[in-house]
């Protein structure tokens, strides 16, 4: 879960608004205040509770997400659009709050448990933005169809709030002889919609036209690494100093203080048989739950390449338990980047038990972090280390948004074709690997890469008869892989990827 930057959030929040404002504008005038409320409330329960998420959230990839993992209900989603947008939030000041908090949360979202958060952090653009419209549809379509019985109820309900909507027009203005609503739909759509969107649009496209440089500009700053006021990363640069870091075990002479090169923190082996790692402050520690599916990111560089031992690279532990992380890589002469996603899908082992972490561990690994060490020493002899640029809480550049591949497949038989889409703004060139987590006795399991040196259409990357099972034994087997995608920036995405094996010929 990423979650949504409050300029995104603000720029959805605007979307929904003028999509109420033209259904106000088509209605027929006058409407009541109440009306109005009522719009704004059903607008927004609706499709929260069938799809976590409004039009204008759809457009910028953002949905409203509960803390307790379960979907909205359709009370729920009610209670936050009515009692926390409009009494909670003292009709939108509230939201100023997510300014203040490092998760973005506004007063109604902590009055019913809920965040915002990605559905696709893909790059702003109008193919992005007709796509998720289009997929906005779709589910629409969908929610409504599986949730047929209670859409009747909600146009019962939505009839009951137009109903006391007009009773209290007449109330106020009874002698007012309303227009007929195809009189009101021409007159307001021409008066309120054609002429001035007609206007509007000529405008933008000068103004786009005189201002692409810095529009573009703009866009850029938006949807990189920038925050408003409370940015949940804390960072290490070293361009004054090692900043609290230290070095745990051989290294340095038995010393804790590393040297500064540079720019960059340096350490030199004393290979007296320990590994030894870089240490984070206690900046880097404390309650980091906020933290949860963002990233860690550093770069590394070693001066004996050509000698590396497999141990853990990154340590993290709090709440009496301990995560490993073994990187695809090890770094090289020159700087290697790694960006790590703190989350328990990207191969994050619990040492003591040796078993993949669960969701559960790592939220609570964050919420008390008391150690973090990055692996310094990647050669078996003396070698030289370098450490620069750490920020953990950054926000991610790419998601595993879809993974397509066969159910199952037959021993020894046709091989099956492997599809993964990616969102977001991956580095290229980019490696996908296939791999297997475990290979069961009588089978023979091996790992297949493909390179991709540019983006291709839709950023779908394809592995071609990739998915097979070859081997003696003839019972059924699930076999147990993964595929782990690799940017140039050192993003590692991992998701597993289960094929059952058919033991028949």
């Amino acid at each position: 879960m990423v979650l949504a930057l409050v300029s995104a959030r603000i720029l959805a929040a605007v979307a929904d608004g003028l999509v109420l404002l033209i259904v106000v504008a088509l209605l027929p005038q006058p409407i009541s205040v109440l009306l109005a409320l009522s719009l704004f409330v059903a607008y927004h329960t609706i499709l929260i509770y069938l799809m976590q998420q409004t039009l204008g959230k759809a457009l910028f990839g953002l949905k409203v997400v509960r803390l307790t993992k379960e979907k909205p209900g359709l009370l729920w989603a009610f209670g936050r659009a009515s009692f926390g947008y409009l009494i909670v939030d003292v009709m939108g000041l509230g939201f100023f709050a997510a300014l203040f908090n490092q998760r973005h949360r506004a007063l109604h979202d902590y009055v019913f448990g809920s965040v915002v958060a990605y559905s696709d952090a893909g790059r702003w653009s109008l193919r992005t933005f007709s796509n998720r419209l289009v997929e906005f549809a779709e589910k629409q379509l969908s929610a409504v169809n599986e949730r047929k019985k209670t859409i009747g109820v909600l146009g019962a309900f939505w009839g009951f709030w137009v109903g006391i909507g007009r009773w209290l027009q007449n109330l106020v203005n009874p002698g007012a002889q309303a227009p007929s609503v195809a009189q009101t739909v021409a007159q307001a759509a021409w008066t309120n919609v054609v002429t001035p969107v007609a206007l509007a649009a000529v405008a933008a496209v000068g103004v786009a036209v005189a201002t692409m440089p810095q529009l573009r500009g703009v866009a850029g700053w938006l949807t990189t690494e920038r925050y408003f006021i409370g940015d949940p990363r804390v960072v290490s640069e070293f361009d004054a100093g090692a900043e609290g870091w230290k070095i745990y075990g051989d290294a340095q002479g038995s010393s804790e203080e590393p040297d500064l090169e540079d720019g960059a923190l340096r350490a030199t082996d004393d290979a007296a048989g320990d590994v030894w790692y870089w240490e984070a402050p206690a900046s880097f520690l404390g309650d980091k739950g906020h933290l949860y599916d963002l990233d860690l990111v550093y770069r590394l560089r070693t001066d004996v390449p050509n000698a590396p031992f497999n141990a853990a690279d990154i340590l993290i532990a709090g709440a009496d338990i301990t995560l490993v992380h073994d990187t695809w890589r090890n770094p090289g002469a020159e700087w290697t980047g790694y960006r790590i996603r703190l989350a328990e899908t990207t191969n994050w082992i619990n040492q003591s038990t040796n078993k993949p972490a669960t969701r559960e561990e790592f939220e609570r690994v964050l919420s008390d972090m008391k150690m973090l060490r990055i692996r310094g020493e990647y050669a078996s002899g003396r070698d030289t280390g370098w450490l620069d640029e750490v920020a953990i809480g950054a926000q991610p550049h790419a998601n595993l948004q879809k993974i397509e591949s066969p159910d199952s497949v037959i021993r020894n038989g046709p091989r099956g074709d492997l599809s993964v889409t990616l969102t977001g703004k991956p580095r290229f060139p980019v490696e996908m690997i296939f791999r297997p987590r475990t290979c069961p006795p009588g089978y023979n399991c091996r790992s297949l890469a493909m390179h991709y040196a540019e983006a291709p259409d839709a950023r779908k990357l394809e592995g071609k008869e990739w998915v097979w099972c070859w081997g003696s034994a003839r019972e059924d087997w699930l076999m147990d892989y993964e595929i782990l995608v690799v940017d140039a920036e050192g993003t590692q995405l991992s998701a597993p990827v289960p094929v059952k094996c058919l033991g028949k010929d």
